[in-house]
């Protein structure tokens, strides 16, 4: 947990506290969607590039997770041609529903693309979509790559700063 923090912290503008306020918001819901520890702080990583993080970035994934089985997203995804489970009744990885959405609204307009996110998201977990949207699946598939390669990375940096108080 503290290498999936501390990566999250160093490699985004973001750091453990911000982290730490955003998993207070997502983590129940990032497991009921069946979003592992480095896919959630991965997703909280893409969001800090988008500039949301904290509470506030927690928030927003939370709200996201919430809405993808309504009435209303599932309606949209459904009308796009886009299937949200896989064969056995779960839901298909988030990097993947990201980028067949976004392939699915490449043609229309911006606000096109808002009013339809918005209707279906509404207006708590829109804008954490559209920002999930902007940064792609791939964003959020190398960040959880970056984290799940992290095993050791507290005990580096902690004997890294050990170091240069030693030298100080």
């Amino acid at each position: 947990v503290m290498d999936a923090l501390t990566i999250g912290a160093t490699k985004t503008n973001q750091n453990v506290v911000d982290l730490g306020e955003a998993f207070k918001n997502a983590g129940s819901s990032s497991k009921a969607a069946g979003v592992d520890l480095e896919g959630t702080t991965a997703a909280l990583m893409v969001l800090a590039d988008q500039g949301q993080r904290g509470s506030e970035a927690g928030s927003a994934l939370k709200q996201v997770f919430l809405k993808m089985p309504s009435k209303q997203v599932t309606k949209m995804f459904g009308g796009l041609g886009i299937a949200m489970t896989d064969a056995s009744g779960a839901m298909r990885p988030m990097p993947d529903l990201i980028d067949d959405l976004n392939r699915a609204i490449a043609g229309k307009g911006e606000f096109e693309k808002l009013n339809m996110l918005t209707q279906a998201f509404g207006t708590r977990a829109g804008p954490g979509m559209i920002k999930l949207l902007n940064a792609g699946g791939d964003a959020w598939r190398d960040y959880a790559e970056v984290v799940r390669g992290a095993t050791g990375e507290t005990a580096r940096i902690a004997g890294i700063q050990r170091d240069t108080l030693a030298t100080a």
